[in-house]
């Protein structure tokens, strides 16, 4: 029986993309996302990489925390996120940033306001949030004693 020899050159290795490189900012401005999302979210497109391991070929954060207390301890009803035109032109393409704006957890707009008058327009029913007294009252609207 003949005995396998392995090759004399190395095998070469498929190298890994960047894992969300940021996008340069576009010169025409900056666009916002305002969210009433309790929590941050990271929209990524994946790619398929080798062994079918998807590896994040783009990713944007938008920020969330509303209904959240902060460290100034400040429980705001909307954020905003500055964000390019590329950014925003992925954002549009994403399935799940397109059902967040469906329900209205998040939207983009052009010109830059107080995040709180937006969200006044926006849905704050995250069901992430906190959980609020009056989330507990009884269906009469009796709030329970604390």
């Amino acid at each position: 029986m003949a005995k396998k020899t392995l090759p004399e050159t190395p095998v070469e290795t498929q190298a890994a993309a960047p894992v969300a490189q940021a996008v340069p900012r576009a010169k025409g401005g900056s666009l916002y996302v305002y969210s009433t999302l309790a929590n941050d979210q990271k929209y990524i497109d994946w790619q398929k990489g080798g062994a079918d391991v998807h590896i994040p070929a783009h990713a944007v954060l938008v920020k969330g925390g509303s209904g959240v207390m902060n460290k100034r301890i400040v429980t705001p009803l909307g954020i905003a996120t500055e964000i390019s035109e590329e950014e925003a032109a992925f954002l549009e393409r994403n399935p799940l940033f397109k059902m967040h704006a469906q329900k209205g957890f998040v939207r983009i707009e052009r010109r830059k306001a107080d995040p709180e008058k937006v969200a006044a327009d926006m849905s704050r029913a995250d069901p992430a949030g906190p959980k609020t007294p009056a989330d507990y009252a009884d269906k009469d609207g009796a709030k329970p004693n604390s």
